[in-house]
């Protein structure tokens, strides 16, 4: 086909979709621009779903096809997770988990409890694959939890990390760490709460 053709074709599929063929500058669709075009559109996407979560997380409302891997996760911990904590490290009377806004981030993870007789919190978060990094953003969050609350009226922080699945590294540097790492396999046959 020639180019006059394909020209031609181009013309009229546009003027049957209701464009008109003297407003399309055939320079505007290059690639770079095409890529910065779509780049500005994912970043309003982008925005859109960070307004979207918030909704979710002040409303309750949920659309659970589309949420986050991680979220799914959680809610599966939220109701399998005690009978195992108390179970595996004697942490009970763990009251519901909730994500909590704390300054410009979201702490996934925060709970009152009890271990030996004592009163706890339980900073954590729920990631799919445990990475180094994840442990960082842990412990940025137990920081950021003491110098807010200062004195803790004697509750310690149990760190918690709930991942789908970890390499046995990682779970080396939690132990080394005093991170305790739940993989989702390891509530199978706990009843729900």
């Amino acid at each position: 086909m020639s180019f006059a053709k394909s020209a031609r074709k181009s013309e009229v599929a546009r003027s049957q979709a209701g464009v008109d063929p003297s407003t399309v500058d055939e320079q505007k669709s290059s690639p770079t621009t095409t890529r910065l075009d779509l780049q500005k559109e994912m970043r309003k996407l982008q925005r859109s779903r960070r307004q979207m979560i918030r909704i979710v997380e002040k409303y309750g409302i949920h659309n659970f096809a589309e949420e986050e891997p991680e979220y799914q996760l959680g809610l599966e911990a939220r109701d399998r997770l005690p009978p195992l904590l108390e179970d595996k490290y004697g942490i009970t009377d763990v009251n519901h988990y909730v994500r909590w806004p704390f300054g410009r981030t979201t702490i996934e993870m925060f709970a009152f409890a009890r271990r030996g007789g004592s009163d706890v919190l339980i900073v954590g978060s729920m990631k799919m694959n445990l990475e180094a990094k994840h442990f960082d953003q842990l412990k940025r969050w137990v920081k950021a939890v003491e110098e807010r609350y200062g004195q803790l009226n004697g509750r310690k922080i149990v760190s918690l990390i709930v991942v789908n699945s970890a390499p046995e590294s990682e779970l080396r540097r939690a132990a080394r760490l005093g991170v305790i790492i739940v993989q989702s396999h390891e509530w199978l046959g706990y009843p729900t709460e």
